[in-house]
């Protein structure tokens, strides 16, 4: 019962851009949009539902399904990890062509990206006060059932 309020907890807070501490989302920058093909939270479409986890004695790797199938350079715990903290990203010539040809136009004094941390994952504040409430009345309903 207590992994179903977190579960639902989690899935609002992401349909409604609310933090994990009840801050809010920055909203997805114009290009990640058009690149995922939608300003959707990808638990939406399905795409966060089947996640591949990967599970070693030294760190465990979360991935959407259809993404990829290794971690970001640099963020060995791939893209929930960047999710969580957010990142700054140095932007290489390489990746300055990369972007360009997908149609991201960066400047040549743009030096790092930094992509805002949508922390979702957690145990919120409410669903911390709601635990005992609901503890205590199912213990009553037990209690009246004997």
């Amino acid at each position: 019962m207590i992994g179903d309020m977190i579960k639902k907890d989690i899935r609002m807070g992401i349909k409604i851009r609310r933090t994990i501490d009840g801050g809010t989302m920055d909203p997805l920058h114009p290009f990640t949009i058009k690149q995922k093909g939608s300003a959707s939270p990808l638990i939406d479409t399905g795409t966060m539902s089947k996640v591949i986890v990967k599970k070693s004695r030294k760190l465990v790797e979360v991935f959407p399904a259809k993404s990829r199938t290794k971690p970001i350079k640099g963020y060995p715990k791939g893209i929930a990890e960047i999710q969580q903290k957010g990142a700054t990203i140095r932007v290489t010539e390489k990746m300055r062509s990369f972007l360009h040809a997908k149609g991201l136009h960066l400047s040549k004094s743009t030096k790092v990206i930094k992509i805002p941390p949508r922390p979702w994952f957690g145990v919120s504040n409410k669903i911390l006060k709601d635990i005992p409430k609901m503890i205590r009345k199912r213990i009553q309903q037990e209690i009246r059932r004997v």
